[in-house]
């Protein structure tokens, strides 16, 4: 099958690594090429078999406006497109286009979505709906979200399709910025924090309150979230205790997962949860929010904290400090059964 990957949506977060890991499988197979390649694909992203078409530009407007001319050029060269999350780049796509829905937090959460940001959302979700022959979710909680939010647009019954926290290759070193400050025994506690909803104020917060001898690190991925925390972090006088980073490499973050003694995902109106997934994967304690989609997609290998005030969370870290690492890594879902059903999902449009 020749597939048109549009990732005019993919940013530094778990979207990112979706992407890498779906051309990996289909590149042995299939002819694949990509619109709005992101820097965060690196060079891992980059191989025989996948052709980049355009990349990422500086701004968002940019980047869904060369992303529209390169698919509107090149589309009839394709079976199919996959938009990889709702984006005005596939408006006018003269071949069929299978969109994935990721999260729906402008709807859930607007008060964590810029104005801008809310009023694009909602233009691209419902262009999505238009011009998508079909729509996968990537969990059930987001496929309700979206039926609910889109009742009567949907052409059919979004398919669920759960994503994978299996990671490959191989750990380096720690980030330098964290090496430099962490105790060789100090406990480590891991945050993502590549967007707003993340619940890195309620991390905080509660880190503030928590006692005991410990290191944190978040992962903010991207510039402006690396502001803010660091900002934050300084603010409530956290600032020699959690390092924040930018985005890291795959080596790094195997590393960073493989030191960590808990990770923490305290995220509101979530889409999924791919870092807790696969930090559990991994074999690391995992501590997560009271959120269908996080539970969901942890399926019990992870804590549930009760609430997000400070003291109920600061508890809860403290109890998984306590708690041994898990010895063997977790099976789960793999990548090449993500693959499978997104495949079978647009050779079902191709063939209709």
């Amino acid at each position: 099958m020749k597939i048109l990957i549009d990732a005019s949506g993919v940013g530094p977060g778990g979207l990112s690594r979706v992407l890498v890991r779906l051309t990996e499988v289909w590149s042995s197979c299939d002819q694949i090429a990509i619109v709005a390649a992101p820097a965060s694909m690196g060079s891992t992203g980059r191989r025989e078999g996948v052709t980049v078409i355009s990349e990422q530009r500086r701004t968002r407007a940019a980047t869904i406006l060369s992303a529209w001319v390169s698919i509107y050029r090149s589309c009839r060269e394709f079976d199919a497109v996959l938009s990889m999350s709702p984006s005005l780049a596939v408006v006018g796509c003269r071949v069929p286009v299978v969109t994935v829905f990721n999260d729906l937090l402008f709807v859930e959460r607007p008060d964590l979505v810029s104005r801008w940001a809310r009023a694009y959302r909602a233009v691209s979700y419902r262009a999505a709906l238009r011009w998508s022959y079909s729509v996968a979710c990537i969990s059930k909680a987001t496929a309700q979200s979206l039926s609910r939010w889109a009742a009567g647009r949907l052409r059919s019954t979004p398919k669920v399709v759960p994503l994978s926290g299996e990671l490959e290759g191989s750990p380096s070193t720690l980030p330098a910025a964290l090496a430099n400050r962490l105790g060789e025994a100090e406990p480590l506690i891991v945050a993502p924090g590549h967007a707003a909803n993340k619940g890195i104020e309620h991390l905080l917060r509660a880190l503030q309150v928590l006692s005991g001898d410990w290191a944190a690190v978040v992962l903010a991925g991207n510039a402006e979230m690396l502001a803010r925390w660091v900002a934050l972090a300084r603010e409530i006088g956290l600032a020699d205790r959690v390092t924040v980073l930018d985005w890291i490499p795959d080596s790094e973050y195997l590393a960073l997962l493989d030191r960590a003694s808990l990770f923490v995902m305290l995220s509101e109106a979530e889409g999924f949860g791919l870092p807790a997934v696969e930090a559990a994967q991994r074999g690391v304690q995992v501590l997560i929010a009271p959120e269908p989609a996080l539970m969901e997609a942890c399926a019990g290998r992870a804590v549930v904290c009760e609430s997000r005030d400070a003291d109920t969370v600061a508890q809860a870290i403290a109890d998984g400090l306590k708690r041994p690492r898990r010895a063997d890594s977790v099976p789960g879902r793999s990548w090449v059964a993500v693959s499978e059903d997104i495949r079978s999902l647009l050779g079902d449009i191709v063939d209709r």
